[in-house]
């Protein structure tokens, strides 16, 4: 506006000021200037009353479920992947550090596959038809990423795990 002063005085400023358009950004804009994009498919958490009308969940929702340990949060997670994977045919996979795949994760989704909740861990009073059929559910419904002993599980890393699973697996369903 110096400049503009210098050459055209305090009305060459005004006129400036007024003629003046906003920089374009990225990022803000009117609705009509965005494309159309159809309405995600909702999936049901098939968990019955009240939960059935109250929640739904669309490929590329962001969730986060927190709370105190031990109350049931990963139950809970697991409840609802394997809801989506037995009615939705949703594939989920887990990033779990804290659960291992071959004991925990699978212990777990027997349990919820087979529907009962038979001693500490199931497995004394489980038929081997049950086990095979949970097994077998196990095998088309969940991947795992577990991280080699020399793989640094950075951020950088979980996240192209989790492309792979997407890309490769074709997983629906991210859990960390």
């Amino acid at each position: 506006l110096n400049e503009v002063y210098e050459h055209y005085g305090s009305e060459g400023v005004l006129k400036c000021i007024a003629e003046a358009h906003w920089v374009s950004r990225s990022g803000i804009y009117a609705m009509s200037q965005r494309p159309f994009r159809p309405e995600r498919t909702k999936f049901a958490l098939h968990m019955g009353e009240p939960m059935g009308k109250l929640v739904t969940i669309r490929k590329g929702d962001f969730w986060v479920l927190t709370g105190p340990p031990g109350h049931g949060k990963s139950a809970l997670v697991d409840d609802i992947c394997a809801r989506l994977a037995m009615h939705e045919g949703l594939r989920t996979c887990f990033a779990s550090f804290e659960k291992e795949p071959e004991t925990d994760h699978r212990r777990d989704l027997r349990k919820w596959f087979i529907g009962q909740q038979r001693g500490h861990s199931g497995a004394e009073t489980w038929t081997a038809g049950e086990i095979r059929d949970a097994d077998a559910f196990i095998e088309r419904a969940f991947r795992f990423v577990v991280p080699n002993d020399n793989e640094d599980a950075s951020l950088e890393w979980l996240c192209e795990q989790f492309e792979a699973a997407v890309i490769r697996h074709e997983c629906d369903v991210l859990v960390i």
